[in-house]
């Protein structure tokens, strides 16, 4: 959805989970915000709490909201509005900003403060600040981005990274001595069992207000009152004048975020994935071709940390692909090797040249004839790889993808990405090329640090759990997992493999959580291992899934959604719904606990849209699924072990 209304006083833009309203008479700022969610409205702040700006000019304070702006048109499409609002500050400034809204939920402004010709003017202080009301929101979590420097120690090069700081606690206040880049929450209410949405406000620049831009700056963002403020202290004790040509520019943006429950490029963005429920073969083969010539003589002695740098030796061969196809493998990822030089997270740089163009066809041209999907991989901070063709020469539009490794705007050596810039805004438009090329119906799979609307607003899911990042929160419990992992703004996959830091990720519990929350599992096909080896573990809920007709449309989840398809008599209980493109239902049920349960399940057939007639099949797959038995709508689980999982077809009689 993309609909927008327009006047000389008033703009508003509405999208598939947010309405945004700006109004020149305040300043031409945003001036409310409306959260949709499970088709309620949550108005999360008006007028007297919108974004505003207040300078402090030769000792008096000035709301730059309260200066009236004219609205200047620039752009509009199906799925894109750009305008501008200009406004005069007090007689000495010109204010400028620039907006940029899109379907997906993304609100980009640029601010420029302008000292006007003849002019001069004393500033001793300039502070942006945003108050989200949390609407009586039930569960709350924050996460952030610090400028902080946090050095990653790589399969490759130490890397130099802002902090990350995920599923903290609404108690827990940010303050920090720069402009923090981004600062989100995850916002579950009514019946959603953890969290629907998330918000995100960032700021590109942690530059100062003043005529050398490296003074103090500051953050404040906490809970008060029931309300989230954010101050980002633009320029604090400044005291200086300030005459032409001085200007000041920024860049703040405002991401809104749900659930993925849908598939298809029908589907609205904000709501889409289109590899709901996947059965993955990863093809992680080493991607090394010699490290006497360049550019591969950058790459060190060890590649990890518990194994030298593997060399290239061969392909897989094409008989590997009918080993995940026998398997029920649906999607073939293409690691790295796939190209003459891999790269790493720009030491070295990837090439997007194919190391073995006869093969890569071949391969390619047989997942296809299985009726896989192929995804290629690709580094997300190599934009250049747009003036390649290799996706367009090896695969489809509208079906195929990409799979994007070191995907986010906070990562150096992504565009001019600083310690004092994020390029946000750059990156997300990057992120809408690349879905272009892919199509609505395509696939674009993220793997970074954090999951967050600012890294992956146009992709379908993000793959997380990889070592040395993040682990623990992952498989903690419930709650804290799905704010952890982001599930709150894009969908889930959890890396696995047979690597000693992901055996937690190619365990029972894993698959319990991928099966109760609705995650994906990433298993790896690798040289010297037959697949089975590496997917075995999600062997179970593969087959479950299997018994729909075709892959996944819709998810009806209560973890992550309000709905009443399904009430549970156990809290260790996990249910969700998939639905196919038939109108059939899969009930998956975990127990995400240490604890043995008894327990039921009862399913509202009403939500699905089915008459009461309805068959129920409880299905037993052997090891790791446990068989339920069936009375009316109810699924009745005696003796429930711990991480165990169970599902019933629901089809029409």
């Amino acid at each position: 959805m993309f609909k927008i209304e327009k006047t000389d006083a008033e703009i508003s833009v509405e999208t598939g989970n947010g309405i945004y309203r700006w109004n020149a008479a305040n300043g031409g700022f945003l001036t409310q915000f409306v959260l949709k969610e499970s088709g309620v409205e949550h108005l999360i702040f008006e007028k007297s709490s919108s974004p505003a700006i207040v300078m402090t000019i030769d000792g008096r304070s000035v709301d730059l909201s309260a200066c009236a702006a004219t609205f200047v048109p620039e752009y509009e499409d199906a799925s894109c509005l750009v305008f501008g609002a200009v406004s005069e500050i007090a007689g000495v400034f010109q204010f400028e900003q620039q907006y940029s809204v899109h379907e997906e939920g993304a609100v980009f402004c640029e601010f420029r403060i302008v000292a006007k010709d003849g002019v001069s003017a004393r500033v001793s202080d300039v502070a942006m600040r945003v108050s989200l009301d949390l609407c009586d929101a039930k569960n709350v979590r924050s996460n952030y981005m610090s400028r902080e420097l946090y050095i990653k120690q790589d399969v490759t090069v130490p890397h130099i990274l802002g902090s990350v700081n995920v599923a903290r606690p609404r108690t827990e206040s940010i303050r920090k001595d720069h402009l923090v880049p981004s600062i989100g929450l995850d916002l579950g209410w009514g019946n959603t069992r953890h969290y629907s949405n998330r918000v995100e406000i960032c700021i590109e620049d942690s530059t100062s207000f003043g005529n050398n831009m490296l003074g103090d700056t500051t953050t404040v963002s906490e809970e008060v009152d029931g309300k989230w403020i954010t101050t980002w202290r633009i320029g604090e004790n400044v005291d200086e004048t300030f005459s032409p040509p001085f200007f000041y520019r920024n860049k703040w943006a405002l991401f809104c975020a749900s659930s993925r429950t849908l598939r298809g490029g029908a589907a609205d963005p904000v709501k889409r994935n289109n590899v709901m429920g996947a059965k993955i073969c990863h093809v992680m083969y080493p991607y090394v071709y010699g490290q006497r010539n360049w550019p591969w003589c950058s790459v060190p002695l060890k590649q990890c940390f518990y194994q030298d740098v593997q060399l290239a030796v061969e392909n897989p061969g094409l008989e590997r692909i009918d080993e995940a196809v026998a398997l029920g493998a649906e999607i073939l990822i293409i690691h790295q090797f796939w190209m003459s030089c891999g790269g790493s997270n720009g030491e070295p740089m990837s090439s997007y040249i194919p190391h073995d163009p006869e093969w890569l066809r071949a391969f390619v041209d047989k997942a296809h004839a299985k009726g896989m999907r192929v995804l290629f991989y690709m580094r997300g901070i190599e934009q250049y790889m747009m003036y390649s063709d290799f996706f367009d020469t090896y695969l489809k539009k509208d079906w195929d993808g990409l799979y994007i490794d070191w995907a986010s705007p906070f990562l150096m050596g992504f565009a001019k990405s600083t310690v004092k810039h994020s390029s946000i805004y750059n990156w997300f438009m990057f992120m809408r090329a690349l879905r272009e090329k892919v199509g609505k119906d395509g696939v674009i799979i993220g793997h970074t640090t954090m999951q967050s609307p600012s890294n992956y607003a146009l992709f379908d899911v993000a793959l997380t759990g990889e070592f040395s990042v993040l682990h623990s929160g992952l498989l903690a419990e419930p709650e804290i997992s799905t704010s952890y992992a982001g599930q709150s703004c894009c969908g889930l996959h959890l890396i696995a493999g047979n690597a000693p830091d992901r055996r937690a990720f190619s365990s029972q519990k894993a698959v319990a959580y991928a099966a109760g929350l609705g995650w994906s599992n990433h298993p790896f096909m690798e040289p010297g291992f037959e697949f089975e080896h590496s997917c075995g573990f999600t062997l179970p809920l593969w087959k479950l899934l299997s018994c729909l007709d075709g892959a996944p449309v819709r998810t009806l989840n209560p973890s992550v959604e309000s709905t009443d398809v399904v009430t549970w008599s156990d809290e260790a209980l996990y249910p969700l719904v998939y639905m196919d493109k038939s109108g059939n239902a899969l009930v998956l049920v975990a127990n995400l606990s240490e604890k043995t349960v008894a327990g039921e399940v009862t399913l509202n057939t009403a939500t699905l849209g089915m008459a009461d007639d309805v068959e129920m099949t409880a299905l037993d797959e052997g090891q790791g699924t446990h068989a339920a038995r069936i009375e009316g709508r109810r699924i009745i689980l005696e003796g429930m072990a711990a991480y165990m999982i169970s599902g019933v077809l629901v089809k029409t009689s």
